[in-house]
């Protein structure tokens, strides 16, 4: 099932107006806004309603990725949800970031030699293993981190299964793929959204000199005031964003495991799409 992208335009003066008293500020929300909240909140919904029931699928390491996949982002997607009703659209846009990655990542790995792919995600994870192991044993002041209970048995069984999983795949220090991300999203039909909201998302969590925009301002003294308070920034787009990433990694994981969701999520699809478009029209 393939679901297109419907993009919102930021739009003023809509009628009516909800209130979401946030900490000690109170944040507007206008209509665009509630209703993304709205779809959002259902799609959370219905992805943990189909998750909760009884699924019995073919325990391939795709199909186990997949459903790993899902518990992680429903979680996520539920605190992007709490961040932008407080308030904190900069926030929840930078775990918005993970989901866009995970999206990629699916995109990546089922298009071509998807066993060969997904086994590789997998034993990267021996890789980071070895070099957060490395680090403890490197870094003294570290050691207070570590997991003493692990014996030194253990230790090495770790940094052995690190070096035959680097021998295996040779991986670079860009991540699992063989590909950047850059040339991942290029190769998946994806680098529009890469160079605009995933680049945005970057910018937020590493906190370039633009994503400290409108935090301090000079009052008439010329004395710096501090702006913290939440607002309505980025909740918007991150909601679009989200709902957009998250409902196509629903779709994959409907499709992988064969849940027999393609109608309901059809259906709800066009129901957010028509939405948008008397939005837009407004």
């Amino acid at each position: 099932m393939l679901i297109e992208r419907c993009v919102v335009k930021n739009k003023k003066n809509l009628p009516s107006k909800v209130e979401c008293v946030s900490f000690s500020k109170t944040v507007v929300i206008n209509t665009t806004t509630k209703i993304l909240f709205d779809y959002n909140k259902r799609l959370n919904k219905m992805v943990v309603d189909r998750a909760r029931a009884k699924v019995r699928f073919k325990a391939t390491p795709i199909n186990f990725f997949i459903a790993l996949v899902i518990g992680k982002m429903v979680k996520t997607h539920n605190a992007i949800l709490i961040l932008c009703t407080n308030g904190y659209g900069e926030d929840a846009a930078i775990l918005t970031r993970s989901i866009f990655e995970t999206l990629l990542n699916i995109e990546y790995i089922l298009k071509e030699n998807s066993e060969e792919r997904v086994k590789r995600y997998i034993e990267h994870s021996q890789k980071i293993k070895g070099v957060y192991l490395q680090a403890l044993s490197t870094h003294t002041d570290a050691t207070a981190h570590s997991d003493s209970a692990l014996s030194d048995e253990e230790k090495q069984k770790i940094i052995s299964e690190a070096a035959m999983a680097q021998e295996k795949y040779d991986f670079k220090i860009n991540g699992w793929s063989d590909k950047s991300g850059y040339k991942m999203a290029e190769d998946v039909g994806m680098l529009a959204d890469y160079e605009m909201f995933y680049k945005m998302m970057c910018g937020l969590a590493h906190t370039d000199i633009l994503a400290l925009d409108g935090y301090a301002s000079l009052d008439k003294e010329e004395s710096p005031k501090i702006n913290m308070d939440p607002s309505d920034k980025y909740v918007e787009v991150t909601l679009v964003s989200v709902f957009d990433y998250f409902i196509k990694i629903v779709d994959k994981w409907n499709d992988l495991l064969k849940l027999g969701m393609d109608n309901d999520l059809q259906k709800f699809f066009d129901e957010y799409s028509s939405s948008m478009r008397e939005i837009k029209s407004v």
